[in-house]
């Protein structure tokens, strides 16, 4: 119910204009942005002027409560030059039908954040006694010379708490390990206390580590040091009810991706290489964004692990990425070749087998196209000649010792 002696700027429920009065920069519509608020004509663009505006609630049943706040938003401003105002706005309470106000909080003439949604909580139980018939009421005044003053109100929350309202209960059972030099921001959690809950480092062992604990909850920072850090959280309620928690958690040395060269592989053989790490917290995942690997018959599994069957010989380079739980990354790449298994004459990836003793004759009797030098020299000799034949004879069919190339690279 809005009321008062003041010529324009009545109380009103409305989607206020975005823009400017008499210098002043308007809120933009509701603290949010998208709705509407209770303001003093501010859709209109008026500046309230000549005297009061006042908005009050309906009567609220808080007889059986013990204590209550009242959490709202206010956008006030009172001059065109911040600090030089002189009109205020108050928050008026009172707890009978015949509505005896009494002043429970004033905010100006100097305002220490104008032009701006700033969060208000009055105790209602401080100034009035709860009872059946409990009302708020916002008085804003202009009373001083060509003073532009504006008000808006939002997200009004009142809140009963009876005697059996219990004090904080912080919930976070643990916190996670961490990786240094990787920015931390872990919420911790509480149930119950009553209004704003303000969290502390109780015993101040978060100091040198590079984290604190904010007011709000938030453990944040950048840990500088690898080892155990252990520090214990307070919670406090604003009737001083506290609880507290330790916790344990260890920061682990930077992630480094360790492995420096992969080794060959061979055509038509199954690959499996794990690509090593060190440091990091918890399960590393692994990502490349190459399409080398799968065009090759390859792939990178998130494990880190190469697997696969080479289709086709050659060498490529593809990029690694490997990223931890807490966000940090290393990355590295590598080269890959893919060689001829010694034997694999016609490089079908099959070999060796009979095909390849056939290809070989050919290429030595018959003509025939030149073999993988470094997969037909199996007896490493340096050329390829009729002894190989006899070597890759011996090994089919004679049980005789493994084929022997030279070494490759």
């Amino acid at each position: 119910m809005h009321g008062g002696d003041a010529t324009v700027g009545a109380w009103h429920c409305t989607r206020m204009a975005t823009g400017y009065f008499k210098g002043g920069i308007m809120p933009p519509c509701d603290r949010h942005g998208h709705g509407k608020a209770w303001n003093t004509g501010l859709e209109l663009l008026e500046d309230l002027d000549g005297g009061h505006a006042t908005l009050r609630t309906l009567g609220i049943d808080m007889s059986g409560g013990d204590m209550a706040t009242v959490e709202l938003y206010l956008w006030f401003v009172n001059s065109f030059v911040p600090g030089t105002g002189e009109d205020v706005f108050d928050f008026q309470v009172c707890n009978d039908s015949t509505l005896s106000w009494v002043l429970a909080k004033r905010i100006g003439p100097v305002l220490p954040s104008p032009g701006k949604w700033n969060r208000e909580v009055i105790w209602i139980n401080d100034f009035v006694e709860l009872a059946d018939h409990v009302c708020l009421r916002y008085d804003v005044s202009d009373l001083g010379f060509d003073s532009p003053v504006e008000a808006a109100v939002d997200e009004v929350t009142f809140v009963v708490y009876s005697s059996d309202s219990t004090g904080p209960s912080i919930t976070t059972e643990s916190l996670p390990d961490w990786t240094v030099n990787i920015p931390v921001q872990v919420n911790l959690h509480s149930d119950g206390g009553i209004g704003t809950i303000t969290w502390s480092d109780a015993h101040g062992n978060l100091a040198g580590t590079g984290l604190q604990l904010a007011a709000n909850g938030t453990l944040e920072g950048i840990p500088a040091n690898i080892g155990t850090i252990a520090f214990t959280a307070l919670a406090v309620d604003e009737y001083d009810n506290r609880d507290s928690a330790s916790y344990t958690f260890t920061v682990n040395p930077a992630l480094s991706i360790t492995t420096e060269a992969l080794p060959a592989c061979t055509l038509g053989h199954p690959v499996s290489m794990q690509i090593q790490h060190a440091g990091g917290t918890g399960t590393i995942e692994w990502i490349t964004e190459s399409d080398a690997l799968g065009s090759h018959g390859m792939n990178l599994e998130a494990s880190g692990r190469l697997s696969g069957t080479p289709v086709d010989t050659g060498a490529f380079a593809f990029a690694v990425s490997a990223r931890d739980l807490a966000g940090a990354t290393d990355e590295a790449e590598f080269e890959v070749k893919i060689l001829t298994a010694c034997g694999d004459a016609n490089a079908n990836g099959a070999g060796p087998d009979i095909a390849d003793l056939t290809f070989l004759v050919r290429f030595l009797f018959a003509g025939g196209p030149a073999p993988d030098p470094m997969a037909a020299d199996i007896d490493a000799s340096g050329s390829i000649t009729i002894s190989d034949i006899t070597r890759f004879v011996d090994f089919l069919f004679r049980n005789g010792p493994a084929l022997n190339c030279r070494i490759r690279e």
